[in-house]
This record gives structure tokens, sequence and C-alpha cells, in this order.
């Protein structure tokens, strides 16, 4: 699971939005080879992005563990969300 979450962050690290497709690469971890799938699909909310990644040893052709995390959309370091950032604030009147 460590390789999948791994692969996770470094996506929503790179603050990038991420294209909706499948990519793959491999990663030594623990003295071991192993291979990772990523599939980004969109989930019907503006700007946020499902992401499972796959992950088996690399002399094998099965998988081990799949992770399954949210991108949303890039952001200024330090700003808030927009999404969020939007909500309406209570008036006096609510208060």
């Amino acid at each position: 699971a460590w390789i999948a979450h791994n692969k996770i962050t470094e996506m929503r690290l790179a603050n990038i939005e991420p294209e909706v497709d499948d990519t793959s690469g491999q990663v030594e971890f623990a003295d071991l080879d192993w291979n990772w799938t990523a599939t980004v699909s969109e989930t019907g909310v503006e700007f946020l992005y499902r992401v499972d990644v796959a992950v088996g040893l690399a002399d094998a052709n099965n998988i081990i563990r799949t992770v399954t995390g949210f991108i949303g959309e890039p952001g200024v370091p330090g700003e808030s969300n927009r999404v969020w950032s939007e909500i309406i604030q209570p008036n006096e009147e609510t208060r």
C-alpha cells in the first residue's frame, strides 16, 4: 500500500490537474522491483478526480494491492480550495 499511497501523494504534490488516463511505471521499494498503474477518472464533481493505483511485483503478473484516492483542483500554496472558499457566510440575521 505504501507505493500506491506514495504515487497518489506525488500526484497531489505536482499541483496540476491530472489527465483522465492510465499511467504506469516501476519503482524499487524494500529491495524489490514493483509495477504500478494509476487510473485517473472523473467523479462527476467539477475539479475532483478519482485515482486508483494498482501495485504488484515486477516479476509477477498479479496485483497485490489497489488504493483509491482523490485529487482536487490545483491551488496556490497558502490559499484554500476555490470551491470551499465560495461557501456563503452567515449574515447578521442568521447568527
